[in-house]
C-alpha cells in the first residue's frame, strides 16, 4: 500500500492502520516509516536491473539506473531468451548446468550482435 496525502496526521493514522493490519506501506517522502521502497528500473525482456536508495533519493535511482542503461548492452533480452533455450535443452536431455561457466558463451551472444566492451563480465 502507499501513502501519499501529504498530511502527517491522516498519514500517521495510515501508518498506524497499515501496523495493526501487518500490510506493507511505502509512505512517499518518509523512508523511516516505510515498509518498502520503489525502485528505478531498465527492462530488456528478461533482464530486470533495479537500483534503490532505500528512499534517500528516488532522483539519485533514476540517475544511477540511466547510467547503467546507457552502459548496458542493448540486446540482453535476447540473450537471456537464448540463454533460456540452451539451458533448457541440456536440461531435456538431463545434464545440469549447475557447473556450466557461461560467461564464454555470454560473450559470444553478446559479441553477436556487435563490439561490446571488454569490461562488460569483468
Amino acid at each position: 500500500m502507499v501513502s501519499a496525502t501529504g498530511d502527517p496526521v491522516i498519514n500517521d493514522q495510515i501508518v498506524d492502520e497499515a501496523r495493526t493490519e501487518g500490510i506493507w506501506l511505502n509512505v512517499v517522502d518518509d523512508p523511516a516509516r516505510s515498509d518498502f521502497y520503489f525502485t528505478a528500473v531498465h527492462r530488456d525482456g528478461e533482464v530486470v536491473v533495479s537500483v534503490s536508495t532505500e528512499g534517500a533519493s528516488p532522483a539519485l535511482a533514476q540517475v544511477i539506473r540511466t547510467l547503467l542503461r546507457e552502459r548496458l548492452p542493448r540486446h540482453l533480452g535476447s540473450v537471456a531468451r537464448q540463454l533460456r533455450v540452451e539451458r533448457a535443452a541440456l536440461h531435456a536431455s538431463g545434464d545440469s548446468t549447475e557447473g556450466v561457466d557461461w560467461r564464454p558463451r555470454i560473450q559470444e551472444l553478446l559479441e553477436e550482435a556487435g563490439p561490446v566492451d571488454d569490461n562488460v563480465l569483468h
